[in-house]
C-alpha cells in the first residue's frame, strides 16, 4: 500500500513540475556603442507638417524649423553630420528624440534640415550620417562651437 501512494505521489510531483511555468528573463538588445567618427548608411525620412510643438518619443518638443533628427538609438543631444547621397550636401543636426519604428530608416529629419540637403519632396533620401560630437563630450578642435568668456 505504501509503495502505491509513494508511486502517486511521485507522478503527482512530476506532473506539477512539467506545468509548473519556468522564468523568462527578457533582456534588451544591446544598444550600439557610438563614438564620435562612427558612420551609418541608410535611408533618412522627412514629413513636410509633422507633429509640431509635439514630444518625439521620450525627446524635447519638436520644433520643425530647428536642424535636428530623430534616432532609434543614438543618445539624445548627439550631434551628427548627415550627407545626401543624392547631391553630396551636407548638414549638421543634433538628435532631439527616438524614432521607434525600425522599417523607416536610420533617420526621421526635420523639414529645416531636409531643406538644407536639397530634399524638394516629403519622402525618403539616401543618407550618410556620421556622429561629430555625443552629449556631454568637450567640442572637438574641428567644431565651429566657440564660447566667448
Amino acid at each position: 500500500m505504501e509503495l502505491g501512494r509513494l508511486r502517486w505521489a511521485l507522478l503527482l510531483v512530476l506532473l506539477l513540475t512539467a506545468c509548473a511555468k519556468t522564468q523568462v528573463e527578457v533582456v534588451a538588445p544591446p544598444r550600439p556603442a557610438y563614438s564620435v567618427g562612427s558612420e551609418e548608411v541608410g535611408k533618412a525620412f522627412w514629413e513636410a507638417r509633422p507633429s509640431e510643438g509635439r514630444r518625439p518619443g521620450r525627446g524635447e518638443v519638436y520644433d520643425m524649423r530647428q536642424m535636428t533628427a530623430t534616432h532609434q538609438t543614438l543618445p539624445l543631444g548627439s550631434r551628427v553630420v548627415v550627407e545626401s547621397l543624392l547631391n553630396r550636401r551636407i548638414v549638421e543636426v543634433r538628435i532631439t528624440g527616438r524614432d521607434l519604428s525600425a522599417d523607416r530608416g536610420i533617420l526621421n529629419l526635420s523639414p529645416a534640415a531636409a531643406r538644407a540637403l536639397d530634399a524638394l519632396e516629403p519622402g525618403v533620401i539616401p543618407v550618410r550620417l556620421r556622429v561629430v560630437a555625443l552629449p556631454g563630450a568637450p567640442p572637438t578642435a574641428g567644431s565651429a562651437r566657440f564660447s566667448i568668456q
